[in-house]
């Protein structure tokens, strides 16, 4: 009889063995299968279309916008640490293709703007937004 209930605590440990090891297997796959995927490369669609990439590693989220001619665009947010990509049509912008770009920390009355920008249909602009927004970059490309 003592062989007996040691033969079904063993069964028993076994079991519970099992459990746990398929425990953290799902929790192995569900960390692995919950990162942000790198952001691909922006490009313009079209050729009638200008490509942005902001790169955020400023401190806060940033609302994002496009001024051309007068008018405002709103492009959306960029969240802390976070690469996000728009597209603009051409006809957005003025005709000569010179806009500039405004960032605004959310929350916050802190803002930066880009200078004048002079781009052609299909090109990509990146905006880098540094820890210290006076540090920011922007490129054409």
């Amino acid at each position: 009889m003592l062989r007996a209930s040691a033969t079904i605590a063993l069964a028993s440990v076994r079991k519970a063995l099992r459990r746990a090891g398929l425990v953290v297997g799902v929790v192995v796959l569900a960390c692995g299968c919950g990162g942000k995927p790198a952001p691909g490369p922006v490009s313009a669609q079209e050729p009638a279309e200008v490509g942005i990439q902001v790169d955020n590693r400023f401190a806060a989220s940033l609302t994002i916008y496009l001024h051309s001619g007068g008018t405002s665009l709103r492009l959306g947010q960029v969240n802390i640490q976070e690469v996000q990509s728009f597209v603009v049509p051409w006809r957005r912008l003025r005709a000569d293709g010179v806009f500039f770009l405004r960032a605004e920390v959310i929350g916050s009355s802190e803002r930066t703007v880009t200078d004048d920008l002079r781009v052609q249909p299909g090109q990509v602009v990146r905006w880098t937004l540094a820890p210290n927004l006076g540090m920011s970059s922007v490129t054409v490309f």
